[in-house]
């Protein structure tokens, strides 16, 4: 029975994993080949872990060899730090963050914790490994460290030019990066243990948490 669950896990991955398959010409090979070892990995990854995955696995499902797998990633733990760099929100990635603002402080804060909480959705599997991993092997303790202060120093520049008016306030874009991340990271974990129907009202929560969120800020400026 273990045998069978295993193999029809290496099947569904690699379904997964096909999707991804580019069909635009040998121009594409190289970057679908490093894309489908990643979502390989990642499918693994949050699956089984990082020390029963081996790079075998991860190869078959993405229907490529080991020595191009280590070509592109030089070893497991490359591949790693790849994935994680590939749950990175683009919206962290962009070079412009001015450029992404409308003006709508409450339409641009709002967007951000949207965007932030699909991505703690979409890869609520992958953080649960990320954070029994971290807590086993200090190489992905380190990883998932860096990876977070990268997202926190981006954030933080994204907020500091929407809210430039408030640092006159003492108010850091440290401090607005908590006070946004925070709210957002609890209502997933609410998900996770409420059930699925919670997802139901996250329009309705991002607009009224954005809201308290904005008129506490004013509170700065007004004082």
């Amino acid at each position: 029975m273990p045998a069978m669950i295993a193999s029809t896990r290496l099947q569904f991955v690699r379904c997964v994993v096909s999707l991804t398959k580019s069909i635009d010409g040998p121009e594409q090979e190289a970057s679908s080949t490093r894309e489908r070892v990643i979502v390989a990995a990642l499918a693994l990854f949050s699956d089984k872990g990082f020390s029963q995955t081996t790079t075998r696995e991860i190869a078959i499902c993405a229907s490529v060899n080991e020595v191009t797998l280590f070509r592109h990633f030089e070893s497991k733990e490359g591949l790693l730090k790849a994935v994680l760099e590939s749950t990175t929100p683009k919206l962290l990635l962009e070079s412009d963050l001015a450029a992404q603002w409308t003006g709508d402080i409450q339409c641009d804060l709002k967007a951000v914790a949207k965007t932030l909480l699909a991505e703690c959705r979409r890869q609520n599997s992958f953080y649960r490994f990320l954070i029994y991993e971290s807590g086993q092997r200090p190489e992905i303790q380190k990883m998932l460290r860096e990876s977070l202060l990268f997202r926190r120093k981006r954030l933080g520049a994204l907020l500091a030019h929407a809210a430039g008016p408030i640092k006159s306030r003492q108010v850091s874009p440290e401090l607005l990066v908590s006070i946004l991340i925070a709210p957002v990271v609890m209502r997933n974990l609410e998900q996770i243990l409420l059930g699925e129907a919670l997802s139901a009202n996250d329009d309705l929560f991002l607009e009224q948490y954005t809201n308290l969120m904005l008129h506490g800020l004013t509170h700065f400026l007004n004082d």
